[in-house]
């Protein structure tokens, strides 16, 4: 590459570049260095041909800039932003941006296999396995790939659940999760309209029903308020607002203004107002025992938390609590209910927690290891079930 004489003038007369000369040999890497704003990015956006130049010239081996097109450019220049911008789209669609704007009916985008080799060259696999496993399947995929999932969770029951048991809490409707919120852990299941949503079931008047049957309204409440109390007073103790203070509360940073002027409204805890016991029962049923630690729960709730959702599946929903594993159609009025059972897709949670029918008990870093880990398993039992002596040789 050569670069003589290149100069760039914006309107007004002001010339951010003049007189830039310079030569880049094959195999050869520079870099160029000097203060904020003495034209470095400038020079690479000409280079790239964003920008032209005022005057000057710039060559690719003999080749004047201007003489090349944007397919010319593109296929032999990489260029990685200073600030680099994600578009709106899948992320398939961000990685063939540039390809999809040169590419027409004489140039095909490429394969999925040549797509794979450069996620791999750039170091994203981890990356993109992570992204993959951890979001929700759009609605319109259809229950085809839910059955698949479904198989697939049954494999990792059947033949790994053991190998998994230190790092994975896997849902059962005997047990209260340390895992998951107190609002999983009462009805350990999902609506697709959501109305069992955090938001909405506060609304609901047989659910609020039963919270009252079981005791369980006051104590959360009251639990509400404790969190509110420890989540403003640890904000203040650090001195700071920043969002990572509240990851160990159910508060999120966005609220703090609201619960701060609610606690102070509230003095001893005894919320007089239906908004007032509302947002404290937000607080108490997004509450997730092993994250939010800065309060613990009282053993005596859990108890009666277990007992609450027992009645509330068999009861309310119709759900016969002595064969869960079975799978059941429950009746007309409560179609939209999806309990938390190994025969049934949760909707709204990610492909790997469906997959393993459970919540991840350990750290990010640990995590991502998991997450290869299952998906080597997954491959494994797949492929092996596959043989003609699938039983023996996954015994």
């Amino acid at each position: 590459m050569d670069i003589e004489k290149a100069e760039f003038t914006v309107s007004g007369g002001i010339r951010l570049l003049e007189d830039i000369s310079l030569q880049v040999k094959p195999g050869e890497m520079v870099a160029l260095v000097g203060t904020s704003g003495s034209g470095k990015s400038t020079l690479a956006l000409l280079m790239a041909q964003l920008y032209d130049l005022s005057s000057g010239s710039i060559r690719y081996d003999g080749h004047a800039i201007g003489s090349l097109c944007k397919a010319d450019i593109s296929h032999n220049i990489t260029m990685i932003a200073q600030h680099p911008y994600i578009f709106t789209g899948t992320v398939r669609e961000n990685l063939l941006y540039s390809a999809s704007s040169i590419c027409d009916e004489l140039c095909d985008l490429p394969v999925d296999e040549k797509i794979y080799e450069v996620i791999q060259n750039v170091g994203l696999e981890d990356d993109f396995l992570h992204f993959g496993l951890n979001m929700v399947m759009p609605k319109d995929e259809g229950s085809q790939n839910e059955q698949k999932i479904i198989q697939i969770r049954q494999l990792v029951a059947e033949y790994v659940h053991k190998k998994f048991l230190d790092d994975i809490e896997f849902f059962d409707v005997r047990e209260f999760s340390e895992h998951s919120c107190l609002l999983d852990n009462l009805i350990i299941g999902e609506s697709v309209n959501e109305t069992y949503s955090i938001d909405r079931i506060i609304e609901h008047i047989g659910f609020m029903a039963i919270l009252k049957k079981f005791v369980l309204d006051q104590e959360l409440e009251h639990l509400g308020w404790k969190i509110e109390q420890a989540t403003i007073d640890h904000v203040h103790q650090k001195k700071e607002g920043h969002k990572s203070l509240f990851q160990v509360s159910s508060m999120e940073a966005g609220e703090l203004i609201f619960y701060t002027r609610l606690l102070l409204s509230l003095g001893d805890g005894k919320p007089q107002m239906t908004k007032e016991r509302d947002a404290l029962l937000v607080l108490a049923l997004r509450y997730i025992p092993d994250q939010h630690t800065l309060v613990d729960l009282d053993p005596g709730i859990k108890e009666k938390i277990v007992r609450m959702r027992h009645f509330f599946l068999s009861e309310v929903i119709g759900v016969d609590m002595d064969n869960p594993l079975k799978g059941q159609a429950l009746p007309t009025q409560f179609s939209d209910f999806r309990p938390f059972f190994p025969s049934v897709y949760i909707g709204t949670r990610s492909l790997l927690i469906n997959i393993v029918f459970g919540q991840i008990k350990c750290g990010m870093q640990k995590s991502r290891i998991l997450e290869k880990e299952i998906i080597a398993c997954c491959f494994l039992l797949v492929f092996l079930t596959r043989s003609k002596n699938r039983r023996s040789i996954l015994r």
